[in-house]
């Protein structure tokens, strides 16, 4: 029994390699994604400390505290943002009942204004009595 290395996988019971077997095919296939998924973790660890970096924290952090942070970060704005919203619908909502008071008053305004322009009309529409009778 020969022992043979075929990139770094020790293969058992043949003389000559002829063919790569199964295993052999699945050992190279893994080795080349395994060697492709560190460079990637790599480039992930990376392009995470430039997150880190441009939000201001430790490149140190960690990312379960990170985005623990961020998720706390974001449920504060979104309560904040309702509170804000809230607040500009009951000034909205102040405006409108404003104007609309507004525009009630103007109406009684121009509603008196012709109640005694009509008054005036009719005082000056009936005949004049007393001594300019005669």
């Amino acid at each position: 029994t020969k022992i043979k290395d075929v990139e770094g996988v020790n293969m058992y019971n043949q003389a000559e390699p002829v063919d790569l077997t199964v295993m052999e095919k699945f050992a190279l296939h893994a080795e080349r994604r395994t060697k492709e998924a560190f460079a990637r973790i790599e480039g992930v660890q990376e392009n995470f400390k430039g997150v880190l970096s441009y939000f201001g924290e430790n490149p140190m952090m960690t990312s379960s505290d990170f985005f623990g942070t961020l998720n706390k970060f974001i449920a504060t704005f979104d309560s904040a943002l309702e509170v804000v919203q809230r607040i500009e619908a009951l000034k909205i909502a102040e405006e409108k009942k404003a104007l609309a008071q507004r525009a009630k008053e103007k109406t009684k305004k121009a509603a008196k204004a012709a109640m005694a322009a009509k008054n005036v009309s009719d005082i000056l529409a009936q005949e004049p009595k007393g001594k300019m009778d005669l």
